[in-house]
């Protein structure tokens, strides 16, 4: 039988437009998004966006029961799995904006830290089917965490059911299946770094890692981490981040700062284990004035993207044992750790590049007060750091895991040995340099330590230099 003819009408009627591939983007988010602790951390800070002060994660063994599911095809989905409270409610703009990808309500406020709709994406690295509930939308299996289908939930709690082999093999979403284990293992390294997690959120004071095994009636705690003493006081400190937008139009930049301890807690059958660091917090907000500042104001107005001119510096100032020799190496930061681990200092006397600390040559007195010296060893290549003394006294205490280089001018003539522009400086710093290098010598000990350092000035106007066969002849200087 002919199909009728397309008239006008009904080419008007079709349904037209762009679509997108729902699984294809799902799968463009997970390259974007690496494996690992990053699922937990994006669990976590969505939880503080949303001004949860507790969150819990839990490695569910439990197997539950296939009789009343609203589909046969969610039954392979009812084993083991990750359990993630926090105790913040889902407002019904949370819902809606959940269920797109890169459309989250978030977008428009500065202060939250996930405000483009596609960070819980991520937890299709460990699952095809997440799920959740909250407020009053409850049902079995989540009664957990104060959930009792009884009445109205006071929090939010999600499952991520762990696919498994057999799952990954026809999952069009990740062929990656994930075992207990390999939750196990992510909580450990979370618990791990759990300090660095807590140290730059607004709202999260607490976060614990749970197992809750086949034949237990309830979770077991494995680890914990939270704010020491959640004072009024420090809980003010941490949202300053909250706070100060409200004045994002002064034209004076605010800084707060503040003194924080974090008790880590960690019981693996008999064993439990507790510790205690401390940081020191610094933290403002550009004022609108700034270059900083006035480039958010612009993006704002301009093109829509809401940025925040934030930024914040911890130190570990904790002095009691070798176990925090992690914490005082440093990281990088957009409130939660980001996976670069070398802490880059500036190494330009007046701004330049960035350098790592195995890197950087930290100043001592002397080039601080030689602007001439510093710059002859900038030009040359050699990443020098100021710092004030304060800090500058805590890397040579702290990094104890390399050796940190300081500048000397015994790591000077290294350096210059090494060094193969030394020809293109002018007279006037190489002299500088000379005088430097030479301070710490005694006249019997330059032909020693002073050897193939290309500084030594000629009376023809060049630049020779002092080497081993060299030592016992006379040089004629000008």
């Amino acid at each position: 039988m002919d199909s009728p003819a397309a008239t006008p009408e009904s080419i008007f009627l079709e349904d037209f437009g762009q679509k997108v591939d729902l699984t294809r983007r799902i799968r463009e988010v997970l390259v974007n998004y690496p494996e690992g602790t990053t699922v937990l951390k994006e669990l976590i800070q969505n939880a503080d966006d949303a001004g949860a002060t507790t969150v819990r994660l839990c490695l569910d063994r439990r197997f539950h029961g296939t009789d009343s599911l609203l589909s046969e095809t969610l039954a392979p989905w009812q084993g083991p799995a990750l359990l993630a409270y926090n105790d913040a409610v889902f407002t019904e703009e949370d819902f809606v904006s959940i269920s797109r990808i890169g459309g989250s309500s978030k977008h428009g406020q500065a202060s939250k830290t996930g405000r483009f709709g596609v960070g819980f994406n991520s937890v299709y690295h460990l699952t095809d089917l997440p799920s959740f509930v909250s407020g009053k939308y409850v049902f079995f299996p989540y009664c957990a965490f104060g959930c009792d289908m009884k009445t109205q939930f006071a929090g939010t709690l999600f499952r991520f059911p762990l696919r498994n082999a057999e799952q990954a093999a026809t999952s069009k979403l990740s062929r990656q299946e994930y075992s207990q284990d390999d939750l196990s293992s992510l909580f450990l390294q979370l618990y791990e770094e759990g300090v660095f997690t807590l140290l730059f959120l607004k709202n999260v004071l607490r976060i614990e890692m749970y197992v809750w095994e086949a034949w237990d009636n309830e979770p077991r705690k494995l680890y914990s981490c939270s704010v020491g003493s959640a004072s009024d006081d420090i809980v003010w400190h941490r949202q300053a981040a909250l706070r100060f937008p409200k004045s994002l139009n002064s034209t004076e930049s605010q800084v707060d700062c503040y003194s924080v301890d974090f008790l880590s807690e960690s019981t693996i059958g008999t064993q439990s284990e507790k510790k205690t660091d401390s940081f020191y917090l610094v933290q403002t907000l550009a004022s609108t004035s700034s270059r900083i500042g006035s480039f958010a104001a612009t993006a704002s107005k301009e093109y829509d993207i809401h940025l925040l001119p934030w930024a914040s510096v911890a130190a570990c100032i904790s002095d009691n044992s070798a176990h925090n020799d992690a914490l005082k190496l440093g990281r990088a930061f957009c409130f939660l750790p980001l996976p670069v681990k070398d802490w880059p200092h500036c190494a330009n006397l007046e701004g330049g590049k960035w350098v790592s600390p195995v890197e950087a040559f930290l100043h001592d007195e002397e080039v601080t007060k030689s602007k001439e010296l510093g710059e002859a060893l900038i030009v040359l290549g050699m990443p020098i750091v100021c710092l004030p003394n304060v800090l500058f006294n805590m890397l040579l205490k702290y990094a104890s895991s390399f050796q940190q280089k300081v500048v000397t001018p015994d790591t000077v003539r290294c350096f210059l040995r090494d060094c193969r522009s030394v020809s293109t400086l002018g007279k006037y710093f190489k002299l500088v340099l000379l005088e430097y290098c030479l301070e710490d010598l005694l006249d019997d000990d330059v032909g020693t330590h002073a050897y193939n350092l290309p500084l030594l000035p000629l009376a023809n106007g060049e630049f020779g230099s002092l080497s081993d066969a060299q030592r016992n002849f006379i040089f004629y200087l000008q």
